[in-house]
């Protein structure tokens, strides 16, 4: 939100007769409450966002009022109206249009970062630890990826329950099969955490064919549809999620073929400054993300250091331009100390910052701290 700037006063000294100073004062009063509020120059925050970014600031929310009188040593404070909390409309996020909303029909726009648990990923032994520095760091998003046939369940309930305490959103995604949301158990534990979740439905197609992707996607929309998941799924583009004018040429029907209409698609935006994929698909970086926000359904992307070894992504630009138009994106990867140059920490605390996490997180004005805004949390 815009900041208001305090109005002036003019204070006046009189020495005089008492009807004269009584004059000046209410001439004072008259003024100020004439005198419009200025809005400060905007943030570089997403404005659309109406919510409040932690659920404490009751001065930003939807519905809060801000007073425009004025208050002085030689009069009384003006009372700020109470804060009117958002109602929560859904039970879970949704997709509306080209939008993904939250429990309070607001825009979310997801700023976050992607993780595997299990398989070696934890700090100091624990892998619940890795979600609670994850979410520490100011995402409103994270995508998991836990190992489910490593972990318990009660594992992965409290990796969600952790990120739920903090009003992050999780795209869950089980490494070991889509068939594990069929489970009954899987089903009660994630319905619990339906407030917060997306469901991971397929991922990046591990080739290049447009027709069989689109079959798979629609597979497997149907397939977790079917076991009784109602929060939003998520789909990746072909061609490892890099293919987006896929998108743009199936993404209607596959948003059409989800029963729910609640399907967001994804698209692996690791296309490297050496630009082989911009001369695949005819567009650069930037532009490929100005036309994702201009579908009628929802586009997100996928950013990280290096689109292929060697061939490093501009992801400075990508952020900007995500901003700019108004599309989330999630960051690979958090933490992954087996030789990978993405990591957006050294050693899975919020607290050791790569310098490329540094950036994404901390200082770019596109960056997670300066644009991610939590959902409701209602």
């Amino acid at each position: 939100m815009a900041s208001f700037k305090r109005s002036r006063w003019v204070a006046v000294v009189a020495i005089g007769a008492l009807a004269v100073a009584a004059a000046l004062v209410l001439q004072r009063d008259r003024t100020a409450r004439a005198e419009p509020t200025v809005a400060g120059p905007p943030p570089v925050r997403d404005v659309s966002l109406t919510g409040p970014r932690d659920g404490t600031d009751a001065g930003t929310g939807p519905g809060a009022q801000r007073s425009t009188g004025q208050t002085g040593p030689d009069r009384g404070s003006t009372r700020r109206a109470p804060a009117v909390a958002a109602a929560p409309v859904f039970d879970s996020l949704r997709v509306q249009g080209n939008k993904l909303v939250d429990t309070c029909g607001q825009p979310f726009l997801v700023r976050g970062a992607e993780t595997f648990l299990g398989l070696g990923i934890d700090i100091g032994g624990s892998r619940v630890r890795v979600v609670e520095e994850m979410v520490s760091a100011g995402v409103n998003a994270v995508r998991l990826i836990p190992n489910v046939n490593q972990l318990s369940l009660s594992e992965v309930d409290r990796f969600l329950t952790t990120a739920a305490a903090a009003k992050v959103v999780v795209f869950l995604t089980p490494n070991g099969g889509r068939s594990w949301f069929k489970r009954s158990d899987v089903r009660t534990m994630l319905n619990k955490h339906k407030k917060w979740l997306i469901i991971d439905a397929y991922g990046e197609a591990p080739y290049d064919d447009r027709n069989r992707w689109q079959n798979d996607v629609q597979t497997a929309i149907r397939d977790v549809r079917s076991a009784g998941y109602t929060v939003p799924l998520v789909v990746l583009s072909n061609m490892y999620g890099r293919d987006l004018p896929a998108l743009f040429e199936r993404g209607a029907a596959i948003e059409a073929a989800d029963p729910l209409r609640n399907t967001v698609l994804g698209w692996q935006a690791y296309w490297g400054r050496g630009g082989w994929y911009q001369g695949q698909y005819g567009m650069s970086l930037t532009e490929g993300i100005r036309r994702s926000a201009r579908q009628s359904f929802p586009i997100q992307i996928g950013i990280d250091h290096f689109a292929d070894p060697n061939d490093a992504m501009d992801y400075p630009a990508a952020m900007t331009a995500a901003q700019t138009n108004q599309v989330g994106w999630l960051w690979w990867d958090w933490f992954n100390p087996f030789g990978r140059r993405d990591n957006l920490t050294a050693d899975g605390t919020a607290g050791r910052l790569t310098a490329v996490g540094r950036e994404v997180v901390n200082t770019h004005p596109a960056g997670i701290r300066a644009t991610a805004r939590k959902a409701c949390g209602l």
